[in-house]
């Protein structure tokens, strides 16, 4: 049996799967790469999507979240104290965010409200003057990319923090097949809603949108045992090619053949099949889970938060101080560097005494 390190092991109360650290960590850091693209607006070619796809990286997340938050309720029937949970919760988003947000701040009051000639999508961040009601914006977790290009996600995670345990309670209730239909019919309600623009008053799409892919992870996680045995009966050669096509999916690769154009264009949900089938891959796939154990993605994972909250800053700081001195080659490998070091002492010093202390606090109201 592997041993899992102590790092990744304190930040869960139950059994943790190193394939999924891993799996995390990979996809943290192709968001960052896709983010230097985004900058640079280098055009993404067919056999870079693999190191770029990094929406579809955000929505494998989303489905990591709610296959691994609701282990326990499919465990044990229950969450425990809703008030421990969500102290555990709190203190493993918010508190490294808040000061993922400080440093956000700096960086904005340092180098902010530059004007370079790059891609539309540069302007959309540190272009307007820090403000304590941009700052109180933020702390609300509000989506929004004024301060930080990938701060958005983070109020999704949160909000199915605090409402997860109700929602997979009524999940529980509702017949096997209805569920599932139940929830694609959402996730299509609001996908169309945010497309096309259609009044949506309560301005909830987004949220019932990402909810229902927080949903589609629980779903793999509560028939987990039923799929693994049918990942056994199924042979290798099945099992192979399913690998490849979720592969395929997660990447953006089938939009060549269902739709013509770029990979934004890829209808969403696809991304998110894909999601489940790596996810389920890593984790039933001999040769796939060996790659996710391995020592670099386990140290990605374990880097993982921290790098997504922090490499927006460090790009944005690097490119409005350095964009007239060096090539983008040469920034790209500043940017990555930077990035995993603050990384590195973010998770050090911020992350992981925050996980402790959160820990330490719940299992003193689970008391």
């Amino acid at each position: 049996m592997t041993q899992i390190p102590e790092q990744l092991r304190e930040r869960t109360a139950g059994a943790r799967f190193l394939e999924l650290d891993g799996l995390r960590g990979i996809a943290a850091f192709t968001v960052i790469l896709h983010h230097f693209c985004c900058m640079y607006d280098l055009k993404e070619k067919p056999y870079l999507l693999p190191l770029v796809a990094g929406h579809s990286a955000v929505l494998l997340f989303f489905v990591l979240s709610g296959f691994v938050l609701s282990l326990p309720f499919w465990n044990k029937g229950t969450f425990g104290r809703y008030d421990a949970y969500l102290v555990r919760r709190i203190f493993r988003i918010y508190v490294p965010y808040v000061a993922a947000v400080g440093l956000a701040a700096v960086g904005m009051l340092l180098v902010g409200e530059k004007h370079l000639p790059l891609a539309p999508w540069y302007y959309e961040t540190w272009q307007h003057p820090l403000s304590f009601s941009m700052i109180r914006h933020h702390l609300m977790m509000s989506v929004s990319f004024e301060m930080n290009t990938a701060f958005w996600s983070l109020h999704y995670e949160m909000l199915m923090s605090i409402l997860f345990p109700a929602l997979l309670l009524v999940v529980r209730l509702i017949p096997f097949g209805v569920c599932e239909s139940l929830i694609l019919i959402l996730y299509g309600i609001s996908v169309t809603l945010l497309k096309h623009g259609i009044a949506d008053p309560l301005g909830l799409g987004g949220d019932v949108k990402f909810a229902m892919v927080f949903l589609f992870g629980a779903l793999l996680a509560r028939h987990r045992a039923a799929i693994h045995r049918l990942w056994n009966r199924a042979g290798k050669l099945a099992t192979g090619v399913f690998a490849v096509v979720s592969c395929m999916a997660y990447w953006g690769y089938v939009r060549s053949v269902t739709y013509r154009g770029h990979f934004p264009d890829a209808p969403e949900i696809i991304l998110v099949l894909g999601a489940g089938g790596v996810l389920l891959s890593s984790l039933y796939s001999r040769r796939l889970s060996a790659f996710m154990k391995n020592r670099v993605a386990e140290y990605l994972g374990r880097v993982s938060y921290s790098l997504y909250l922090v490499h927006g800053t460090v790009l944005f700081f690097l490119v409005d101080v350095l964009y007239w001195k060096i090539s983008w080659e040469w920034m790209l490998v500043l940017f990555v560097i930077v990035s995993l070091v603050l990384a590195h002492l973010f998770c050090v010093l911020i992350e992981e005494p925050a996980l402790r202390v959160g820990k330490r606090l719940s299992a003193k109201l689970a008391k």
